[in-house]
């Protein structure tokens, strides 16, 4: 698989990461703590971070086969 294609891939899993974790933090009673512009802040963050994830998944769907996708996945276990 080309290097471009790993990078997509990489760059999808460390963001997918910190979404969940930022979607788990919203949750907490941490986060009800803050001040509501932070809160404004850290929602609009979610928001795009999810645009981004899905513009990602988009362009790996158009770029790299199921197959290079669990060749990837096998590796990077």
């Amino acid at each position: 698989m080309e290097d471009y294609k790993k990078r997509l891939l990489i760059e999808f899993s460390e963001l997918n990461a910190k979404k969940t974790k930022l979607e788990e933090f919203i949750e907490t009673i941490k986060f009800e703590g803050l001040d509501i512009p932070v809160k404004i802040l850290m929602k609009n963050q979610l928001i795009f971070m999810k645009g981004y994830l899905q513009t990602l998944y988009d362009r790996i769907n158009l770029t790299i086969s199921a197959l290079e996708i669990n060749e990837f996945d096998k590796e990077n276990k």
